[in-house]
């Protein structure tokens, strides 16, 4: 398989992901916001609020590189422009910071809310998350800023062997959207925020997901034991539902989001690859990061009973309006 046909199959798997991924992220959060059930669910604030941030990934880094691939045509959206440049570079990785919080706080909240389900940490939910939120926002844009500053436009060269009688080397030129090589100091400054990025990104999330996600089982799981000697429910079957959920979204943003912080921090130490299987893992890696933000919905429909109900009945209601339109005029 050849560099050409890698990029072919990237861009077939992304334009599924975003096709499905994007009217996905719609319909959960019309369901967390209208759905009987749902609505109801101390956690659907943060679906919500994880709906729109999974949305904005694949809308804006999702359709930057779905443009970058289309065969025949490798548009890079960042050369057009500085703005671009530092835009879409600084939106690829802030969304999925800002996604990243909320699966954090979501996974917290969870834990608080099986393991103390009487305590008053559980008052005021919906505007709490939003503080939460407002916070998660702020320090993705404070940690991200240095793209905003130092990536700019920039000319290379690449050398390319073509397969002609003379077996000449023809060079190349062509744009890039990069950290600005001056001044000196550059260098040893991303080496050290990639170092607290990685930090961010996986040995914290790791930790504190593990371990957030174990008391959440653990006290499931007494909870199921305790339920068979008494012949009843102590914690109703939708939070039951509810912590599965979380404790899926939250093990599969880890495994989809780690091959990329590894690879970043293998860039930085001059662990390249050869071209092809330089494309190879790019395409693992990228199409994890797009497919944590478009597997969601398919996560809801398996799993949530009441999910499923919310939404057949929101799209029985829609085609019941449709109708009525259709009829009165």
């Amino acid at each position: 398989m050849e560099v050409d046909d890698i990029n072919i199959v990237r861009f077939c798997i992304l334009s599924v992901i975003l096709f499905f991924g994007i009217p996905g992220n719609v319909m959960s959060f019309v369901v967390w916001t209208k759905g009987k059930n749902c609505s109801k669910s101390s956690s659907a604030i943060y679906f919500k609020l994880l709906a729109i941030c999974d949305l904005l990934v694949l809308l804006i880094p999702g359709v930057d590189f779905f443009v970058y691939l289309f065969p025949k045509y490798n548009k890079d959206l960042r050369v057009i422009n500085i703005f671009l440049c530092k835009f879409l570079t600084f939106a690829s990785v802030y969304t999925r910071d800002i996604s990243l919080g909320v699966t954090f706080a979501l996974t917290i909240e969870r834990t608080i809310t099986v393991c103390r389900p009487f305590s008053a940490y559980n008052d005021n939910v919906r505007k709490r998350a939003y503080i939460i939120f407002t916070i998660i926002t702020s320090l993705a844009f404070i940690l991200n800023t240095p793209y905003l500053i130092v990536d700019e436009i920039t000319d290379l060269k690449q050398n390319r062997n073509t397969t002609t009688a003379a077996n000449t080397s023809e060079s190349n030129s062509y744009k890039k959207c990069t950290y600005m090589r001056e001044p000196v100091h550059v260098k040893e400054i991303i080496e050290l925020y990639n170092t607290i990025h990685f930090s961010c990104h996986v040995i914290i999330p790791v930790l504190v997901l593990t371990f957030c996600n174990s008391l959440i089982l653990r006290t499931l799981c007494k909870d199921k034991k305790q339920s068979a000697q008494r012949g009843a429910n102590t914690i109703k079957k939708s939070i039951h539902t509810v912590s599965l959920l979380v404790i899926c979204i939250s093990i599969i943003h880890v495994l989809s989001t780690l091959p990329m912080s590894l690879r970043v921090i293998s860039l930085y130490h001059e662990f390249n690859l050869n071209e092809f299987w330089t494309d190879f893992a790019n395409l693992v890696i990228q199409n994890l990061l797009f497919l944590n933000s478009g597997i969601n919905c398919v996560l809801y429909c398996f799993i949530g009973i009441e999910f499923r109900q919310d939404l057949r009945n929101l799209c029985k209601t829609c085609c019941a309006r449709e109708t009525l339109k259709e009829e009165h005029f």
